[in-house]
């Protein structure tokens, strides 16, 4: 339940967090966390259809079913986007079906429960061939700063160099098969600037109005 896990982040339950870059922000605003590491780069959303559909266009979905992440999410939030201007020249009406993750979306458009699907980029390029190879993009999001690992205050500064340390150890088993966080994060030691907290500012007010903050 993504919802539980941000309620309980935003109480301070947990030390470390792995979470989109909207989170981040509202997270150290409301319960004292600091970014440890940002992976490195940028995060795209992408509307997918099943190969052999019939749609070229955005617009072909129109009152059709298309499967989100869950709607926390930057995801969901730019997949949404994608069916309004400036992605399209006119708001395109579809039916949103939540899901739990950007495979269960995925695994949604496959079984035929839903006419398109919204995952992360990153997300698709990690996700089982059966996925990859039965699917096409038809759109892609903005690009937006990628996932972000943060650590509560309560973290003494000799842990959190260790917390550092080790995640960069981790970081160094590059093979794919032992080691599937790489492949969708490499830790950058930047920052959020203030560009890009800047440009992340509507997504972090409109999670909490879907968190009721």
């Amino acid at each position: 339940n993504y919802e539980k896990f941000l309620q309980q982040m935003l109480a301070g339950d947990f030390d470390i967090a792995f979470v989109g870059p909207h989170s981040s922000l509202l997270a150290a605003q409301k319960a004292g966390y600091s970014v440890l590491f940002k992976c490195d780069g940028s995060m795209q959303a992408v509307l997918i259809v099943n190969k052999a559909s019939p749609y070229q266009k955005t617009q072909d979905l129109r009152q059709k079913m298309v499967a989100l992440p869950d709607p926390h999410t930057l995801g969901a939030m730019l997949g949404a986007e994608l069916f309004r201007p400036p992605m399209v020249p006119s708001n395109v009406d579809v039916n949103f079906r939540y899901n739990d993750f950007s495979n269960t979306a995925a695994l949604m458009l496959l079984r035929g429960d839903a006419a398109a699907a919204v995952v992360i980029q990153s997300a698709l390029k990690i996700m089982s061939p059966e996925i990859q190879n039965n699917v096409r993009v038809l759109a892609e999001s903005k690009s937006v700063p990628h996932m972000v690992i943060i650590v509560h205050q309560r973290v003494s500064a000799e842990k959190r160099q260790k917390l550092h340390d080790a995640i960069l150890e981790f970081v160094r088993i590059n093979d794919p098969r032992r080691n599937v966080f790489v492949q969708s994060c490499r830790p950058s030691d930047k920052l959020l600037s203030e560009q890009e907290a800047k440009q992340l500012g509507p997504y972090v007010d409109e999670l909490k109005r879907r968190l009721g903050q």
